[in-house]
C-alpha cells in the first residue's frame, strides 16, 4: 500500500522532517549527484556554509520525497562511462600536464572542454564556432590558466577535426596530437557525458524555461 508524503512525515519528528527538507533542497542545489556523492559532500567538510545535515538526513529525504524527478529526466543515458583506473604514481608533484580536448555541443551551444592529467582538472570555454581561430583562442586560455599556476602543458590530444589539424604548429613547446576517435577522445567524452547529465538535471529543476542564450551561464 502506498503512503502519502504527509503520512510518511508523520512517522518522524518535526525536527527530522525539517532536516530532511533541507537535505532535499541541498540535493537540488548540488546538481542532483548520486546519493553516495551527496554523503561524501556532507561528510568531507570541503563545502563552505554547508547546511547542518547528516547522512541520516539525506537517507530520510529520499525516504520521504523519493528520487527527484529532475534526476530521472536528466540522466536518461544507459551507456556508462568507464571509470579511469586510479594510478598512485600519477599523484605526485609533477608540473607537466597532458590535455584531452574536444568540443561539447548542448542546446545549440558549444564549449571547448579540456581534461588535465594528472591534475584531474576540467576546463571549459564557451565558443561561438568551431573555426581554427576560435578553438585556438579557447585552447590558449586553457593552457594559460595552467601556466599561471606554474604547470606546463606538454601535449594536447584532440580528434582529427580540420580545425584542430590547423592548430598543430600554433603552440610552441606544446605538442598538438591529432589522433583517431578511438585513441584519446574517450577520456574527454566521459567527462562531457557527465557534464551533460548534470546540466540536464539542473535545467529540469528550473522553474522557468532556460533560453539557449543563457546556457553558458548555467
Amino acid at each position: 500500500m502506498l503512503a502519502t508524503v504527509q503520512e510518511t512525515e508523520s512517522m518522524y519528528t518535526k525536527a527530522e522532517v525539517k532536516r530532511a527538507k533541507e537535505a532535499f533542497e541541498f540535493i537540488k542545489n548540488s546538481g542532483y549527484p548520486s546519493s553516495d556523492a551527496l554523503v561524501r559532500m556532507v561528510e568531507d567538510g570541503n563545502i563552505m556554509d554547508m547546511p547542518n545535515i547528516s547522512r541520516a538526513d539525506i537517507i530520510r529525504a529520499y525516504d520521504l520525497y523519493g528520487m527527484p524527478v529532475e534526476y530521472v529526466r536528466g540522466k536518461m543515458t544507459k551507456k556508462h562511462a568507464t571509470r579511469t583506473r586510479y594510478e598512485p604514481f600519477l599523484r605526485d608533484n609533477t608540473k607537466d600536464q597532458v590535455l584531452y580536448t574536444d568540443v561539447m555541443h548542448i542546446d545549440n551551444n558549444m564549449f571547448l572542454i579540456s581534461v588535465c592529467e594528472p591534475l584531474q582538472l576540467t576546463l571549459q570555454t564557451h565558443v561561438k564556432s568551431e573555426s581554427a581561430d576560435t578553438l585556438g583562442a579557447a585552447l590558449q586560455s586553457h593552457i594559460q590558466v595552467l601556466r599561471e599556476k606554474s604547470f606546463t602543458v606538454t601535449c594536447v590530444h584532440v580528434d582529427p577535426a580540420s580545425a584542430f589539424q590547423a592548430l598543430r604548429t600554433q603552440f610552441p613547446g606544446t605538442e598538438i596530437d591529432v589522433g583517431g576517435a578511438r585513441d584519446f577522445v574517450a577520456k574527454v567524452d566521459a567527462k562531457i557525458r557527465r557534464i551533460k547529465d548534470t546540466y540536464r538535471c539542473v535545467k529540469a529543476g528550473l522553474p522557468w524555461k532556460l533560453a539557449n542564450s543563457r546556457v553558458k551561464d548555467l
